[in-house]
């Protein structure tokens, strides 16, 4: 037997308790810290084996959450910057251009211990 319930998050302490569908009593607060939650996802639990069995995001309750609404949720990518100009023009060295250079360079090669190249100033780290 499955049981549908909604996710909710705290911001502040990031406790994630489930709550049943019909609830209505307003705004969800946490039981922990007593933050005011946003909605987070919802989830069919097999009753049986306490496990999630499928997980989905409701569009009416996602208008309500401004991290997934924005997309500015976790799914963000980092932001590598230079650590000399502060540039957030960069790329990530390829493991072909690694062994491209340790192979003609052999251990006197640079680039096999740097992991990023600024396209703004050269350095490499």
């Amino acid at each position: 037997m499955t049981v549908i319930k909604a996710c909710y998050m705290c911001d502040k302490c990031l406790e994630s308790p489930e709550y049943d569908l019909d609830y209505d009593g307003g705004d969800f607060l946490c039981p922990k810290c007593g933050y005011k939650m946003v909605y987070w996802e919802t989830c069919e639990i097999d009753t049986e084996t306490n496990k999630v069995v499928n997980r989905w995001v409701e569009p009416i309750r996602k208008m309500n959450n401004p991290y997934i609404s924005s997309g500015t949720s976790v799914k963000m990518n980092p932001v590598v910057t230079c650590p000399y100009c502060n540039s957030t023009n960069t790329k990530k060295i390829s493991l072909t251009a690694k062994a491209v250079n340790t192979a003609l360079f052999g251990i006197l090669g640079t680039k096999r211990h740097k992991q990023w190249h600024c396209n703004k100033c050269g350095s490499e780290w």
